[in-house]
């Protein structure tokens, strides 16, 4: 299959003489570099996704942790509070807010331990992200060049070949025409032969001399022509040989030059569409992470609600005015979980408008695709592949 069987259709109804066609539509190296910005703006786009996203999760432990932070500090109010009621006599309130304090910190401790880590383990793997697509990202701008380069030898090729055509045409042509007049020549002395013949009453003396000279006319004839034939069998298989050796430069590397640039843009095009995917699943990642962080969250404020609470209701022989402030800061601890939520849904929604933003930055590539595709399909038809896949422009 040509290039044409897989790009726009395209006809050429004037046969190639003097002038000489060329891929005018190949991009300098500088163009494709230019274009090629865009991949590395999608990835500063896709650094600031990842930065915004392990700030969210840096944001959540310390939103929870601060929590707790709050609830341990009232219950070393609480310890205070126990000490001076053991001191005025109050055992029982001392041991009773002693066991809810020692309850209470053993639950803490736990929760303060578990989301840290939670979140080491989702830091890693935020981490892998940006490199993934950096790496996609110099697969592509490597792609690209390569591919960019193939399309301007196509273009070089197409330039110097058929101008070699034209003027070995140029050649072969003028050799023909000698060929035609040495034979106009031969015709000539062939007529001068006849008309001695024909002279039945010259004298012999004359006679003679007139076959000596038809003779020598017939062999100056004939010698002409076979050196103008040489010739020009010489000058044609030249120009054969020049034809040939452009199609061979043309097929060198792969079966045509062609469809070799053509195979390298659509691997640099898959390799495009492989970093726009990267970028999309971006969004699923960072929701996951977030919601891993959440999780853990959540299942710590449940643990500690579930240890805490019961102590909290146990503690009665502890005054209501010492342990209010304790209610309130475990209030406050159950109710993170709501503010982490709106926070990771904040988040979210930034994040996802900013990944839309680095697919229409990163989409953009897809024109130079287009671009290097057209510049192909141009030699193609200017014969940079050949003859046959020339004969596909003229037959679309």
């Amino acid at each position: 299959m040509g290039v044409l069987g897989l790009t726009h259709s395209l006809s050429l109804h004037q046969r190639v003489e003097v002038m000489v066609p060329h891929a005018r539509d190949a991009p300098s190296i500088a163009d494709v570099t230019d274009q090629l910005g865009a991949v590395n703006d999608t990835l500063d786009k896709v650094s600031d996704i990842v930065d915004q996203v392990n700030g969210t999760v840096y944001d959540l432990l310390e939103t929870f942790l601060s929590s707790t932070s709050s609830l341990n500090d009232v219950l070393a109010t609480l310890q205070q509070a126990a000490d001076a009621a053991a001191t005025l006599g109050g055992a029982s309130i001392s041991d009773a807010a002693t066991t809810f304090i020692d309850t209470a910190n053993s639950s803490i401790q736990k929760a303060q331990a578990d989301l840290p880590e939670i979140i080491a383990t989702v830091e890693s793997q935020i981490s892998t992200i940006l490199p993934e697509i950096q790496e996609t990202a110099n697969s592509i701008i490597s792609e690209f060049l390569d591919s960019a380069q193939d399309v301007l030898a196509l273009s070089n090729l197409t330039d110097t070949s058929l101008l070699k055509k034209t003027k070995n045409s140029k050649h072969a042509e003028k050799a023909a025409k000698k060929a035609k007049h040495a034979e106009k020549a031969a015709k000539k002395a062939n007529h001068a032969e006849k008309a001695a013949k024909k002279s039945k009453h010259a004298e012999k003396a004359l006679e003679k001399s007139a076959v000596k000279g038809k003779n020598h006319k017939n062999k100056h004839a004939k010698k002409a022509m076979s050196l103008l034939q040489e010739r020009a069998l010489r000058s044609g298989s030249t120009a054969s040989s020049s034809v040939s050796v452009d199609q061979s430069v043309a097929r060198k590397g792969s079966s045509n030059p062609c469809s070799k640039a053509l195979t390298g843009i659509t691997t640099a095009n898959t390799t495009l569409t492989s970093m726009v995917e990267q970028v999309q699943e971006v969004n699923a990642t960072a929701y996951g992470l977030l919601s891993t962080v959440m999780d853990g969250a959540t299942t710590a404020i449940a643990t500690l609600n579930s240890t805490v609470s019961p102590a909290l209701d146990a503690a009665d022989d502890v005054p209501s005015d010492i342990l209010s402030p304790v209610t309130s800061a475990l209030d406050d601890v159950l109710s993170v979980g709501d503010t982490m939520m709106d926070t990771v849904n904040d988040n979210l929604a930034t994040v996802q408008d900013a990944i839309a933003d680095a697919q229409s930055t990163l989409s953009t590539v897809y024109a130079l695709s287009d671009t290097l595709v057209a510049a192909v399909t141009e030699a193609q038809c200017a014969g940079a592949c050949g003859d046959t896949m020339k004969d596909e422009c003229s037959s679309s």
